[in-house]
This record gives structure tokens, C-alpha cells and sequence, in this order.
């Protein structure tokens, strides 16, 4: 008897990651907003359990968020990826912003699907949301989220994905 191991289909084409770095980027000089960018990667796990964090500010504009998955073959790991529950619930929160802390918006019509999205408009320090679940060490996982930068392209402008 032989197995199949399936895997799920992410939606844009993977980057493979070694290091807990998967995106990155410091005032950027373009958007595609209102657009979202797919971006996706392919990680293995190190341990019994992971946690992808998403750090972000912006000086005077936002990032806006949806869509956030993580696959282990076909079973979704993530809690609350689209943000639909209209809180931030299954997601923890941290940071120091100076003005408007990054939430969950309502919102069909700026959203990638559904009807809420995250934005987070942090300036001065910046804030995380940030999740955890089981892992299994040596296995490959599928990460996958949605982003746009809304009033690109200021002074300040961070973020930083990652996952350790």
C-alpha cells in the first residue's frame, strides 16, 4: 500500500525560506494599491510550534492586511486569517503606536475577500499582530497572505514578516 501526501495550492506561485525572514521592506517607493500583492512561501519546521508575526508602521498611511494562511498538507493552521470574526481574535497584539493601533476593519470593498481586513496605520514605533500553532519538526508548511499599502510612499514606512 503506498500514501499520498497532499498539499494545499497556495495562491501565487512559493519562495522557498530558510531563515524566519519570509518579507521585508523599508519605504517602499511604489503600491499597488488598492490591489493587494499575493505572497506566499514554503518553510520547514524547526520545532513543535511556530509563531508568524506581522510587524508594521506607517507614517502617515496603512498597511492592509487579509487573507493570512498557513498549511500544513491540507489543514489550515491560522485562526482568523480573513479577519472575518471582525476582531482580532486568535491573534495577539503588541505594540506602542502613537496613533490608530492596527484592528480588524469592516469594509467589502477594500478587503481582498470577505468583509474585513486588517489595517494598521501605527506610526512612530509600530505594532504586531502575531500567531502561534503546533508544528511538526522537518515537515513543510505553506504561508500565504495578502497586502497593500494604502498612502505609499512616505518617510517611514516598515514591514516585516516573519516566523520562528
Amino acid at each position: 500500500m503506498s500514501s499520498t501526501a497532499f498539499t494545499a495550492i497556495p495562491p501565487c506561485a512559493p519562495q522557498s525560506r530558510s531563515s524566519g525572514t519570509l518579507f521585508s521592506v523599508t519605504n517602499p517607493t511604489s503600491s499597488t494599491y488598492p490591489t493587494y500583492t499575493c505572497y506566499a512561501y514554503t518553510w520547514v519546521a524547526t520545532g513543535s510550534s511556530a509563531t508568524l508575526s506581522f510587524f508594521f508602521r506607517h507614517d502617515p498611511g496603512g498597511w492592509m492586511l487579509d487573507d493570512v494562511n498557513v498549511y500544513h498538507g491540507l489543514t489550515q493552521l491560522i485562526t482568523n486569517g480573513g479577519f472575518e470574526a471582525g476582531t482580532l481574535s486568535g491573534w495577539t497584539y503588541s505594540g506602542s503606536c502613537t496613533f490608530y493601533t492596527g484592528m480588524a476593519y469592516s469594509g467589502s470593498s477594500y478587503a481582498k475577500s470577505g468583509s474585513y481586513y486588517y489595517y494598521d496605520r501605527c506610526s512612530s514605533n509600530g505594532d504586531t499582530i502575531s500567531q502561534t500553532f503546533s508544528t511538526v519538526a522537518g515537515d513543510t508548511y505553506v504561508v500565504s497572505f495578502w497586502l497593500t499599502n494604502y498612502g505609499c510612499c512616505s518617510l517611514t514606512e516598515i514591514a516585516n514578516v516573519t516566523i520562528s
